[in-house]
C-alpha cells in the first residue's frame, strides 16, 4: 500500500508537466466542415441504433410475445382477378 501512496505526487508532477508543455494542434474546422461532421457522427449513430432496432429488438420482440409471422392465401383482401370489375384496364 505504501509504494503506491509515494508514486501519487509524481504521477501529479508528470501530468502537470505534460500538460505545461503540450503544443496547440493548430487545427481548424470552418462552419462548413464542423458541421459535415457533427451530421456525419450523429448518422453514424443513428444508423446503427436503427440497425439494433431492427436486427435484435424487433425480433426479439416477436420472439417474446409468441406471435409468428405466417402468410395465409385465405385472409388477403386483395381481390381475384375475376373479381375486379371488368371496365378497368
Amino acid at each position: 500500500m505504501q509504494r503506491y501512496i509515494s508514486h501519487i505526487p509524481l504521477t501529479r508532477l508528470l501530468l502537470i508537466c505534460s500538460t505545461l508543455v503540450a503544443m496547440p494542434a493548430l487545427a481548424y474546422l470552418g462552419p462548413g466542415g464542423a458541421v459535415s461532421s457533427i451530421g456525419a457522427l450523429l448518422a453514424l449513430i443513428g444508423a446503427v441504433l436503427l440497425a439494433v432496432i431492427g436486427f435484435v429488438w424487433f425480433p426479439l420482440k416477436r420472439m417474446l410475445s409468441g406471435k409468428s409471422r405466417t402468410v395465409d392465401e385465405d385472409d388477403d383482401d386483395e381481390p381475384e382477378d375475376d373479381e375486379r370489375d371488368a371496365s378497368t384496364p
